[in-house]
């Protein structure tokens, strides 16, 4: 092994054998893990879909930090980010990363969406497929590790539920109130 990679592995060792502090609180948590699948088909083609999807998702999508984001936007490229901007410069919002985005066929995040605090890693992956009569199915495939309880994981697919069913649909067909 090379000195520079054997310092490393000493530090690193050392680190671990540094006792905790008398004043830490250590508080051990179950990591679990859950895969959520939904899907829903919408008017419009997958172009139209992922347009919908990304950009401006103030329209439709209704769950954010702040009551009323000044914005609330998914880049349409990997690398760029799921952020919301809170009013009166007040701060903002990571909710997740981009990791990839094919306009009309898929989009991937990765992070904690709602989940801000948790130790998780949350992979959300949407696909968008032409169906007849201009229209696509929007699937949305969610993979979760970490801080998570069981009964968490049915609050995550309820919400996805409502995203699909009750918010984007009812947008794309202009029926949203």
């Amino acid at each position: 092994m090379p000195l520079p990679a054997r310092i490393g592995l000493v530090i690193v060792m050392t680190l671990f054998m540094v006792p905790i502090s008398a004043n830490s609180e250590v508080t051990p948590f179950e990591i679990h893990g859950f895969t959520i699948s939904e899907s829903v088909t919408v008017s419009g083609s997958p172009v139209d879909a992922f347009d919908t999807m990304t950009g401006d998702i103030k329209p439709w999508w209704d769950h954010s930090v702040s009551d009323n984001p000044d914005e609330l936007r998914i880049d349409p490229f990997a690398g760029g980010q799921f952020y919301e901007v809170m009013p009166d410069e007040r701060g903002t919002v990571q909710h997740a990363n981009v990791i990839y985005a094919e306009r009309g066929v898929g989009l991937r995040l990765n992070g904690p969406l709602g989940l801000s605090g948790r130790a998780i890693n949350m992979v959300t992956s949407i696909t968008y497929t032409e169906v007849e009569n201009d229209s696509t199915l929007v699937g949305v495939n969610v993979n979760v590790v970490g801080q998570m309880d069981p009964e968490l994981a049915g609050v995550v697919g309820n919400v996805w539920q409502h995203f699909l069913h009750e918010r984007l649909k009812p947008f794309m067909e202009g029926t949203l109130e």
